[in-house]
């Protein structure tokens, strides 16, 4: 079983190409107040590229989760990705009064 905790399906909205070259030139970076070591915004990226291609093959019991108030990931953004997920049994579980 999957469980995702506020799942982005618009990666590119999150990290660009020069944020990745910001990253590597400096080892980090600053997004949204946070700080992000190379690695993790290596797979990011890589993440980006394959993402819905993946999200396709999914074939086992899935639960989205998604805070009612986030104003990162929409709930539209939540319910395109379970339309691409391959499984028969899948869900999202909004929680009421929760952000990202």
């Amino acid at each position: 079983m999957i469980i995702a905790l506020c799942p982005p399906l618009q990666l590119e909205k999150y990290w660009s190409e020069e944020e990745i070259e910001e990253v590597k030139r400096r080892g980090y970076i600053f997004h949204e107040g946070y700080r992000y070591g190379l690695k993790y915004a290596l797979e990011m990226r890589d993440l980006k590229k394959n993402y819905v291609e993946a999200l396709e093959k999914i074939d086992i019991p899935t639960l989205l989760i998604v805070g009612e108030n986030d104003k990162k990931v929409s709930l539209e953004e939540v319910k395109t990705i379970l339309s691409l997920l391959k499984s028969e049994r899948k869900k999202i579980e909004i929680i009421k009064n929760a952000d990202h």
